[in-house]
């Protein structure tokens, strides 16, 4: 599902629905931009501050890993493409989650090995993935959810749940279809994966058929505004459930014991029967007006895109009756992220959220007691304590990392 299809949506929202009580605390921007770096980043890096404001930046197009200072500049190299040198990035993905005190794990998929970078940016160990079989899961930030460590020896991120539908008869089709996903905690040291739970994901229906003959076909019936759930690490090792069918937080703590906060506040749109009929007819034309295909040059080659299938969508009655309160995950803005202050920051839908997201700020306890709107082109990488990461454009169009005050 493409983000244009989304930016839709969101437009046909505005004229489409009836509004809800409001949520208590209105949107805010952010705060004063403290420190902004020289040194050029992509959009979509992964970064790990640390306690003294220097920062590990993770590029997974240029496979880099270095650590910049204070200033968000002068950086380090800390693992790179030279495959002569002991600190070879490999040619696959990686991913940086933050560990014990201010050290790091990086994992590579190349190596199936998981890397503790020292706060001077050394290797400090190494060891292996405890699951081999997952290592996509873990190395994939933003697309899979942002992996975590529990603060003891747990490693989490999410599982693909694969459900698979048994033929009916001698000859007949098996059908895959995925819907959900699994939460799991691996245990770095003894490798033992324990499930913490499971979350619905379905953007669209996606159905592939193994035939008789071998042959596989495959399916996609899109839901424009599906219900969805997501998940991220707290900053104390637990793990915040976020349920999108009524807005609330299941918890799962470091030791297993499980909880539930109320629900979160929320502007709540109603969806007329009129307005899923519209929304359905304003997709399929979305599709219809995009031409056949795409001319674009990369690296000096012109290439031709073909335009995608178009899908099937969904009948207006099965579309929800309210607006969920955020959908699927679009990286590198539609993800919940955890700070360092404790809170989870979930990002929501509305009228024109799509181009400059906007975040609920949720406490502990379940509670809201933030609403934060980011600065139009700022994409949110990270934490430290009181202040947020964001990299944007500066006047030569050149991506940088900014530190900007949450307060």
């Amino acid at each position: 599902m493409r983000i244009p299809i989304y930016l839709a949506v969101g437009a046909l929202l505005v004229r489409a629905t009836e509004a809800q009580v409001p949520p208590p605390i209105p949107l805010r921007t952010l705060g004063t931009i403290l420190a902004t770096g020289t040194s050029p980043v992509g959009a979509l890096v992964d970064i790990r501050p640390l306690s003294d404001g220097r920062v590990l930046v993770n590029d997974p197009q240029k496979r880099q890993l270095l650590l910049y200072d204070a200033s968000l500049s002068n950086p380090i190299v800390v693992a790179d493409t030279t495959s002569s040198t002991q600190k070879a990035y490999g040619k696959g993905g990686a991913s940086i989650t933050p560990y014990l005190a201010d050290s790091t794990l990086f994992i590579d998929q190349t190596s199936l090995a998981v890397l503790v970078v020292d706060p001077s940016g050394k290797i400090a160990r190494t060891f292996a993935v405890p699951r081999a079989a997952d290592i996509t899961f873990m190395t994939r930030p933003t697309v899979y959810g942002n992996p975590g460590f529990d603060g003891k020896s747990g490693l989490i991120y999410r599982k693909p749940v694969l459900s698979l539908a048994a033929p009916r008869g001698a000859g007949a089709p098996v059908t895959m279809r995925q819907d959900s996903a699994f939460i799991v905690r691996a245990d770095i040291a003894t490798h033992a994966i324990d499930t913490i739970g499971a979350i619905r994901l379905s953007g669209s229906n996606t159905t592939t058929t193994i035939g008789a003959d071998g042959r596989i076909s495959t399916k996609r019936i899109m839901n424009p505004v599906p219900t969805v759930d997501d998940w991220t690490v707290a900053s104390d090792g637990s793990v915040a459930l976020i349920r999108g069918g009524d807005f609330h937080i299941d918890w799962v703590s470091p030791d297993g014991t499980k909880s539930s906060s109320p629900r979160i506040p929320f502007d709540w749109k109603h969806l007329t029967d009129s307005a899923k009929a519209a929304m359905i007819d304003s997709i399929k034309a979305i599709y219809a007006a995009e031409p056949e295909s795409l001319t674009t040059t990369v690296d000096g080659v012109k290439r031709t895109i073909a335009r995608p299938p178009i899908p099937d969508v969904v009948e207006p009655s099965e579309l929800p009756d309210y607006m969920p309160p955020f959908g699927p995950v679009l990286p590198p803005f539609f993800v919940a992220r955890a700070d360092a202050d404790g809170n989870v920051w979930i990002p929501i839908n509305g009228p024109g959220l799509r181009r400059t997201p906007a975040y609920d700020v949720v406490n502990r306890k379940g509670a809201l007691v933030d609403r934060i709107q980011l600065l139009p082109g700022f994409t949110l990488l990270g934490f430290g304590p009181g202040v947020v990461y964001v990299s944007s454009r500066n006047d030569q169009g050149v991506g940088v990392l900014s530190r900007v005050r949450i307060h």
